[in-house]
């Protein structure tokens, strides 16, 4: 099984993974992060990200809980 960067464990990381799964998904993180916030609203790129997370579950078990 993978594991995540150390950095992603962090607890000043609000979105473990965002950076790679931006990458991966072929959006800026920026516009990933602003989107995950709620600052921008766009339901297909947060489906994406909930199947970027599903498909990496290193990331998964460190996203926090609402």
């Amino acid at each position: 099984m993978p594991t995540a960067p150390h950095q992603s464990a962090s607890p000043h990381v609000r979105f473990p993974g965002s950076s790679i799964a931006a990458q991966d998904l072929g959006v800026h993180r920026g516009h990933l992060h602003r989107v995950l916030t709620g600052e921008r609203q766009s339901k297909k790129l947060l489906a994406r990200w909930n199947a970027w997370l599903k498909a990496h579950p290193e990331f998964a078990r460190l996203q926090r809980k609402a």
